[in-house]
C-alpha cells in the first residue's frame, strides 16, 4: 500500500491553494510544513480548493485549523471552495462550516 499523499499547488496570486489527495496523520505535516512556509497574504483571503481531497482526519482538520489562524493572525481570511464530500462532512460534524465561508 503506497502511502498517502497530500500535494499543495500555490498559484501565482498566492491566494488559491489547491489541496489534493488524503490528509492523515501521517501527513498532516506536509500541510503544516506549507502554512509554515506560505506567501504573505497580509490582509487577503486564502482560498482553499479542496475538490481533490479524497479523505481528512483530525489530524489535517487540526493543520486546516493552523492555517486559517495564521492567515487570521495577518489580517486576513480563509475560505473552503469546492469543498469534497469528505470535506464538507468533517467541517459539518464539527460545526465549522461558518469559519471556512461554508455557511
Amino acid at each position: 500500500m503506497e502511502p498517502s499523499i497530500v500535494r499543495i499547488d500555490v498559484t501565482e496570486s498566492g491566494r488559491v491553494w489547491s489541496i489534493v489527495g488524503e490528509i492523515d496523520a501521517g501527513n498532516a505535516g506536509q500541510l503544516i510544513d506549507a502554512v509554515a512556509h506560505r506567501p504573505d497574504t497580509g490582509d487577503a483571503l486564502v482560498e482553499l480548493d479542496m475538490e481533490g481531497v479524497t479523505f481528512i482526519d483530525s489530524s489535517g482538520l487540526r493543520a486546516l485549523l493552523q492555517l486559517a489562524d495564521s492567515v487570521e493572525a495577518a489580517g486576513g481570511s480563509t475560505v473552503v471552495r469546492h469543498p469534497s464530500e469528505a470535506v464538507f462532512k468533517l467541517l459539518a460534524i464539527t460545526q465549522l462550516e461558518s469559519r471556512f465561508g461554508l455557511s
